[in-house]
């Protein structure tokens, strides 16, 4: 496994009133997954995994078309190294103003690629990112400076597009080993190579534009601290398995096809119950 991170960090304040924070990077991410399984018949378990195969078993998983050895993954027996290759990459950015300690906007953005993703004109698809965000200290404004029961209140808003790689993994053409089963005659059987999963260039990265409005307060000296938000999630380009008409070669296909929305209202209510020395109740 190979993980590299660069990351460059800009912090300045200009007229003791203007706050500038300017965050960029770069990720790669070089992953390498195995992983086998071994099937036999007459291990002894209880001897210290003695081997002690009754023949009549092997005579019985031949004339069933079976294999009584096998090496490969629990998913896939006929593929011995049982290996997943990832691949990902990422350039990311994060800008924040802030003005007079009361006001705050800030940007996010981000472009990723992974092996997950199906191929355009055979060349990497790049995904951009994207999170709009502001923030208004109420707590710092003149008419609540000098209030001693809020210790803290302020509201959020952010707006954005965000995107995972999921679970896919046949961008490429899978093809596997298998043993031509359907020949009870053990002197007939022959191994062989099939087509798993055709090459699928449409695959994309899931994603999700999200609204959240918050809102946080902190009262008797942050003893009582309340955060509230409502969000609005839509999903789409989800990824689900869909019946074809099977000209392509393949009769189901995982597609991006699947859109989903969520609504809520999330609540957090912390107190602190009492605080003395190493011993603190919240």
């Amino acid at each position: 496994n190979y993980y590299l991170r660069n990351s460059l960090t800009f912090k300045e304040s200009f007229s003791e009133r203007h706050d500038l924070d300017v965050f960029v990077g770069q990720e790669i991410r070089f992953v390498d997954r195995e992983e086998s399984r071994f099937d036999g018949y007459g291990l002894d378990y209880s001897s210290g995994l003695v081997a002690n195969t009754d023949p009549n078993i092997i005579s019985k998983v031949i004339s069933q078309t079976g294999s009584y050895f096998n090496l490969g993954s629990p998913e896939n027996p006929g593929d011995r190294a049982g290996t997943t290759h990832e691949r990902t990459a990422s350039f990311f950015s994060r800008l924040t103003y802030g003005f007079d300690g009361k006001y705050f906007a800030s940007f996010t953005g981000n472009l990723n690629a992974s092996n997950t993703q199906g191929l355009r004109n055979n060349k990497v698809r790049w995904t951009p990112t994207y999170t709009l965000g502001a923030k208004w200290n109420i707590k710092e404004e003149s008419f609540l400076r000098g209030n001693g029961l809020i210790n803290t209140l302020s509201l959020r808003a952010a707006y954005g597009l965000t995107a995972i790689a999921g679970t896919a993994s046949n961008t490429q053409a899978i093809f596997r080993s298998v043993l031509t089963h359907s020949r009870r005659d053990i002197n007939d059987r022959e191994t062989g190579i099939i087509i798993e999963e055709l090459q699928n260039n449409d695959l994309t990265y899931e994603k999700q534009y999200e609204t959240n409005i918050g809102i946080d307060v902190g009262l008797v000296k942050n003893n009582i601290s309340l955060t509230t938000d409502i969000y609005r999630r839509r999903g789409f380009d989800l990824f689900d398995y869909v019946r074809t008409s099977g000209l392509g070669g393949q009769e189901i296909k995982l597609i991006n096809n699947a859109d989903m929305v969520t609504r809520g209202i999330e609540i957090s209510l912390r107190t602190k119950n009492f605080s003395s020395g190493a011993f603190e109740w919240t």
